[in-house]
């Protein structure tokens, strides 16, 4: 399913970046999808929700795509708290503890710069390669002398 990045930003300037399946307000609850983020809750009972900018920044996306963008938006934006309303750079999907245990993990030739679960329960990973080229795989890719393919393997 087509998924698209959006920012939310309130009358005193500070954001939040996130993700969503189209279309972005099944997500946004009309606010009452924020109840779980405790400072954009709090701006959103005290502006209304009508008195925050919603805008969808790019749409169509694949969700590896719409995660990266996301996270760079998050980055260029500085919306992490205090700054802005996002907690994290990632998708609450995300399992959280392996993550913090696959980030930095080497498989061969290559160390783990990104893990997730896809939407469909698939686990992703995004590698650095010794030569420095950064690439996508599936957890069935997995060797144990994984590398981009393009370099390190003879």
């Amino acid at each position: 399913m087509a998924e698209c990045v959006y920012r939310h930003t309130a009358p005193d300037g500070r954001m939040y970046i996130g993700i969503a399946q189209e279309p972005a307000t099944v997500r946004w609850a009309n606010g009452k999808g924020y109840k779980d983020n405790p400072e954009f809750w709090k701006c959103i009972c005290e502006v209304g929700w009508g008195a925050i900018k919603h805008e969808i920044l790019v749409s169509g996306i694949d969700s590896w795509e719409a995660r990266k963008i996301e996270s760079d938006l998050i980055d260029l934006y500085d919306t992490l708290a205090p700054n802005g309303f996002n907690r994290c750079r990632d998708n609450p999907e995300i399992n959280r503890v392996k993550h913090k245990k696959e980030v930095g993990r080497t498989y061969g030739f290559a160390t783990v710069l990104n893990y997730w679960a896809d939407h469909d329960g698939m686990k992703k990973y995004e590698m650095r390669c010794a030569c420095g080229r950064v690439f996508r795989c599936r957890w069935e890719e997995i060797t144990d002398d994984l590398s981009c393919d393009k370099c390190c393997r003879a």
